[in-house]
C-alpha cells in the first residue's frame, strides 16, 4: 500500500573520515548517488540474439558531490592529483602517476537532512566504506554572475571478503 510518509525531498551533509574523525565537507550543492549494475546477456541460436537470461558481472557506486565552499581541503578530497600540505595552508597539484587510486579511499557518510536537522536513523544514512574520487576533470568556472562549484565523483571500492560497497541501514541487521 502507498506510504507517502516514504517520499522524501531534501538535502544532505557529506562527511569524510579524516585522521579517524568524520569531518563534514561544508555547504553542498546537488548530491547523486549513482548506484550501477552491469550484465552479459546468455543467448541461444534457437532465440537468436535475444537474451533468456542476463548475468551480473559488475557495477558500482558512486557519489557525484558539489562542494560550494571552495577550500583547499576540498580541492585536495575531490582532485586525485591534489596534496594539502601538512599545515593545510597550501594545496599543491602535482603528477602523481603510478598512485593506486584506492589508496586515496576513506569512508564517505551521506547524512540526510529532514525538516532543517540531520537525521539520526540509520535508513537515513548511506555509508561508503572506502570511497576516493575518481580519475577525470574537475572544471571551476569563474563568471560574475555564478557561484562556484566544485564538483567531484567518489567511487565506492568493493570489500574484500563480502564484495560490499556501501549500506544503508542497521549494519548489524541479519
Amino acid at each position: 500500500m502507498p506510504d507517502s510518509a516514504n517520499l522524501e525531498l531534501g538535502p544532505c551533509n557529506i562527511y569524510l573520515e579524516e585522521s579517524a574523525v568524520d569531518v563534514n565537507v561544508g555547504y553542498l550543492g546537488n548530491v547523486t548517488v549513482k548506484l550501477a549494475a552491469e550484465a552479459s546477456p546468455l543467448t541461444g541460436a534457437q532465440k537468436g540474439t535475444s537474451p533468456l537470461d542476463k548475468i551480473l558481472t559488475g557495477g558500482g557506486v558512486q557519489v557525484t558531490v558539489e562542494f560550494k565552499e571552495m577550500t583547499l581541503a576540498n580541492f585536495a578530497r575531490a582532485y586525485p592529483h591534489a596534496v594539502l600540505t601538512g599545515d593545510g595552508d597550501r594545496v599543491d597539484f602535482t603528477n602523481r602517476v603510478g598512485l593506486s587510486m584506492r589508496s586515496l579511499a576513506k569512508q564517505l557518510t551521506l547524512k540526510k537532512i529532514v525538516g532543517g536537522v540531520e537525521s539520526a536513523l540509520a535508513k537515513d544514512i548511506l555509508i561508503i566504506p572506502e570511497a576516493s574520487p575518481v580519475e577525470g576533470e574537475i572544471s571551476v568556472a569563474f563568471t560574475p554572475t555564478d557561484q562556484r562549484i566544485l564538483a567531484a565523483t567518489f567511487e565506492a571500492w568493493p570489500n574484500d571478503t563480502t564484495g560490499r560497497w556501501a549500506y544503508m541501514g542497521d549494519e548489524l541487521a541479519s
